[in-house]
């Protein structure tokens, strides 16, 4: 008997700052690749994975950036892709055992959305999940599936350039250090702003632990996981494909 072709699916997510993208075959998640889409030639260095293996049966897209970002890139799927339906995710008032907390559901960011699911296929019960990357948007889901709402911040390279841009005598000649207390205005600076949005993940798990009366399983996620899970306590799971895993749920 000749074997069925393998499903192969291109999943896109198009953030704020980048684009990350991942091959699914037969359901299994790739490893994930990523460019910023801010230089010149992203969209051709993407192209040049797209184009290394066979059409994709399925394209799934997550999108929060500007509509120029989207367009660009829906432009090229396009050209490469004659004929597949580009499929546009938005965040649903409800799926599967998932509930949304928003009055208008369409204006829960995507990604947030799709992160949620991705942290629920992986850990039933309650969940936590904190995406950090130009912004930390963070949310709460119930044992039951609900929902209970969110906190969105600035993060930490955001707050930087947001404090360099506003004041005439602050500095920045080096890249600072994190440090517990910093002794020059650069470790100063950054040591504030990743301590900052630490501070707010913490405060969010202490919340979150008091209304459930249990301490739910933190997720991290996006560019700056890996150092924010530094300075908060041990426990943290960063699973840098959860949208990913969230389009998969989603779209099965």
């Amino acid at each position: 008997m000749i074997p069925a072709p393998a499903r192969r699916w291109l999943l896109l997510d198009l953030g704020n700052t980048r684009l990350k993208w991942a091959w699914a075959t037969d359901g299994r998640l790739g490893a994930v690749a990523a460019v910023a889409h801010d230089r010149t030639g992203w969209l051709q260095e993407a192209g040049a994975d797209w184009d290394a293996g066979p059409e994709p049966q399925r394209i799934l897209l997550a999108a929060v950036a500007a509509p120029a970002a989207v367009d660009a890139l829906r432009a090229a799927l396009a050209r490469r892709f004659a004929g597949i339906e580009v499929e546009r995710l938005a965040s649903p008032a409800h799926a599967g055992e998932w509930r949304s907390a928003y009055a208008e559901p369409a204006r829960l960011g995507v990604d947030r959305y799709l992160a949620m699911r991705g942290a629920m296929a992986l850990q039933p019960g309650a969940v936590l999940v904190a995406g950090c990357g130009t912004a930390v948007a963070i949310d709460l889901v119930d044992a039951q599936g609900l929902h209970r709402g969110g906190l969105i911040a600035p993060g930490p390279a955001l707050m930087r350039e947001s404090i360099l841009g506003r004041t005439g005598r602050v500095g920045w000649q080096r890249e600072g250090q994190v440090l517990a207390f910093g002794a020059g205005t650069e470790d100063a600076l950054q040591s504030g702003c990743w301590q900052a949005a630490a501070a707010l993940v913490g405060r969010a798990l202490s919340v979150a632990t008091r209304e459930l009366g249990v301490a739910p399983p933190l997720f991290l996620h996006g560019g700056d996981a890996e150092p924010l899970a530094q300075l908060l306590d041990p426990g943290a799971r960063i699973v840098p494909a959860l949208v990913f895993e969230g389009m998969l749920r989603h779209a099965r």
